[in-house]
């Protein structure tokens, strides 16, 4: 975004006509967008998730990109990071299968849950309650023996555990956040 940032400001400087740059841009992510549909579907995957944050075009043209997904008979989800609001989402939630919330900001792994992400969560739930939306809450980052069950509390229904489970005894660690599921 910086690069980008600094070359079309050099090119406004020498004179180049910045309207027809973005153009560009846009003309290049929705390609990208489209490419990386199919290849999803040609691997067999059943559903495509994405980060509007990755791509600023993709808040620009969400519904859009929802609608692609799902025409490919695809579920489709949105992830969104610790900071990036709801509200982009708000004339989108019935299109989408899944809202993945991350609970730590990406990059690596071991990292705590953001307990700020736990209002985000209850926030969500509410809104899919009141809207009568099937669309899951899945919660990935900082997911753990002594974190799933403020999450589950919060409205969450699916959940990535990996530190808490990847490492020495692995079957154990497995076993003990299992048992702390809601059971149906």
């Amino acid at each position: 975004e910086e690069k980008y940032q600094a070359l079309a400001q050099k090119l406004s400087n020498a004179g180049v006509n910045m309207g027809r740059l973005q153009a560009y841009q846009q003309a290049y992510e929705e390609s990208m967008r489209r490419r990386y549909a199919a290849q999803q579907e040609a691997a067999g995957d059943a559903a495509l998730f994405f980060e509007p944050d990755d791509v600023p075009a993709l808040v620009a043209h969400l519904d859009r990109v929802l609608d692609q997904i799902h025409d490919r008979g695809l579920k489709t989800g949105v992830a969104l990071n610790p900071a990036t609001p709801l509200h982009v989402l708000d004339y989108v939630y019935d299109k989408t299968d899944m809202i993945l919330l991350m609970s730590v900001n990406p990059g690596f792994g071991g990292q705590k849950l953001i307990p700020a992400v736990l209002d985000k969560i209850a926030k969500l739930r509410g809104i899919l309650d009141e809207k009568g939306l099937p669309a899951w809450i899945e919660v990935d980052g900082g997911i753990n023996a002594k974190t799933i069950g403020s999450v589950i509390d919060a409205g969450a229904n699916v959940f990535v555990a990996g530190s808490a489970v990847f490492g020495t005894g692995i079957e154990t660690r497995y076993r003990e956040l299992e048992a702390l599921l809601p059971t149906e």
